[in-house]
């Protein structure tokens, strides 16, 4: 028999969708151990379901019983009408397609509202609308406890990190579509195609399965600019690797190449000449100069990094570290702006910023902030919101904020797969001195910084911290030295 559990979902929806994982999982693949991020994500989400049963003056908790008896139980408490059901268990054989299915699946809480129940999620998340999976998981809560008790439930919640309560409609059909996609993947022979990308596939358990083979093999869908439609319509034309796109496209065909797995199909387009500059970029090994990097022209520049705890880890989104460094004829001190781990430490991590910030700006006026793709500039205008900006400080900053990132992606394609300072860096030369570094490094350490009570340990941690963001702010400015040598290379057309 085909077992299903409302997890299932989580397989398929996250870190990023793909139809593989939960086809890998099925079959028994082991992927690797969770990485230290996700084990503070999962600590976390325990925090804070914990937190909101002690909300409850009583409960039945069903997680006591034998596994075995579980299903049982809950049946029991909810015909008896119980207040409130903690991690109560939904068991049910059904019919798919004419196959069989046992259907399972946990619920945080089951909370007794008139003649049916609450069905409630405690999750981390602050965004609902951009956790799909947590929108199918209550679906098919909701479906099996129709199932099991043939009624409704009055209600499908998510407790939400941020403490507010996200409502899901209640849609009997979309839960029975998603269980039919699990199915029909679980029923596979064959494992099925889905395409690999950098960030999709950066934090999947099952990345050195299918990410690493996709390099070896040299598959288009590692090129930056495939995006997932077009890796698809490019295999079921008998397009897989880099050398087999080059052999049957060229920038004009590649053009016109109509993607027909779209509800509107339509052409690849300019997103062509991209695609067929960076398969020649890889195959050739070589950096291909698209134009001159169009760079600010000062004597001075401020590199400016942030290091933040972002709203899928932690309860609230924060700035630990504002990281900023004058390079240039004058250069300047690093400076960490660090937010205090105390109460009000967020909003005195920012007024300390805004003090550095307004120094900067009084010794060499409106200097260049040079920083990496968007969340520097994302950041200051979130702040900006949140505590003010009454001298005007960051508005000034956000106005000479300088993107490398779109500076070299506009420029430039590079022979590498991916457009992350970590990757570009390499390009430019520069090499860290820190065995353990990356931004989910960072946020685990300050993690456990936050929460020893050591004030040795505590010091040693934010020094550790301190010296990554100054790495990140050496690695920035060492690719802009490099992106101006680039811009001495002659701009030659690829064959």
């Amino acid at each position: 028999m085909i077992k299903i559990t409302a997890q299932n979902v989580y397989d398929i929806y996250s870190p990023r969708k793909c139809k593989r994982r939960l086809y890998l999982r099925s079959k028994g693949v082991e992927g690797a151990k969770p990485e230290e991020i996700e084990e503070l994500i999962r600590k976390l989400g325990r925090r804070h379901e914990a937190e909101h049963l002690e909300s409850f003056e009583e409960y039945e908790d069903v997680s006591k019983e034998p596994h075995t008896e579980r299903a049982e139980a809950t049946k029991t408490l909810i015909e008896k009408k119980a207040p409130v059901i903690y991690q109560g268990v939904l068991k049910e054989k059904i019919l798919l397609d004419g196959r069989e299915v046992e259907l399972t699946g946990m619920p945080d809480f089951m909370i007794r509202d008139g003649d049916s129940y609450i069905i409630r999620e405690c999750k981390i998340a602050i965004r609902l609308k951009e956790h799909k999976e947590i929108t199918l998981q209550l679906c098919i809560y909701g479906f099996l406890f129709r199932k099991v008790t043939g009624r409704a439930p009055s209600r499908l919640e998510a407790y939400l990190g941020d403490r507010t309560t996200g409502d899901i409609p209640y849609d009997n059909q979309k839960a029975v579509n998603i269980l039919k996609l699990i199915k029909s993947i679980k029923v596979l022979d064959k494992e099925p195609y889905s395409p690999v990308g950098w960030s999709k596939c950066k934090n999947c358990a099952f990345r050195k399965v299918c990410w690493d083979r996709a390099i070896k093999d040299n598959n288009v869908a590692t090129l930056s600019s495939v995006a997932q439609n077009i890796a698809i319509e490019l295999k079921d034309r008998g397009v897989e690797t880099i050398e087999q796109l080059l052999a049957k496209y060229d920038e004009n065909s590649l053009h016109d190449m109509k993607l027909l797995n779209m509800k509107k199909p339509r052409k690849i387009g300019k997103a062509a000449g991209r695609i067929i500059k960076e398969a020649l970029a890889r195959k050739e090994n070589r950096n291909i100069v698209l134009k001159k990097p169009q760079l600010p022209d000062s004597e001075n520049f401020v590199v400016f990094d942030l290091e933040g705890i972002p709203p899928n880890v932690d309860l609230q989104q924060s700035i630990y570290l504002w990281g900023m460094k004058v390079y240039g004829k004058k250069p300047g001190k690093f400076i960490p702006a660090i937010a205090p781990i105390e109460e009000d430490g967020d909003r005195k991590g920012w007024e300390s910023f805004l003090k550095h910030v307004s120094g900067i700006f009084s010794e060499y006026g409106d200097i260049p902030f040079l920083h990496w793709h968007n969340y520097e500039k994302t950041s200051v205008k979130n702040y900006i919101e949140k505590y003010g900006d009454p001298e005007g400080t960051a508005g000034r900053v956000l106005d000479n904020l300088c993107d490398l990132f779109i500076i070299t992606k506009e420029s430039i394609v590079l022979s590498v797969h991916s457009y992350s300072l970590k990757v570009v860096e390499v390009v430019a030369g520069f090499k860290r001195t820190q065995k353990e570094f990356g931004g989910a490094w960072s946020i685990v350490r300050y993690t456990e910084a936050m929460e020893t009570k050591d004030s040795k340990e505590q010091e040693k941690i934010l020094s550790e911290i301190i010296k990554y963001n100054e790495e990140d702010l050496q690695a920035t400015w060492a690719v802009f030295q490099w992106l101006k040598i680039m811009g001495t290379v002659p701009i030659i057309e690829p064959d």
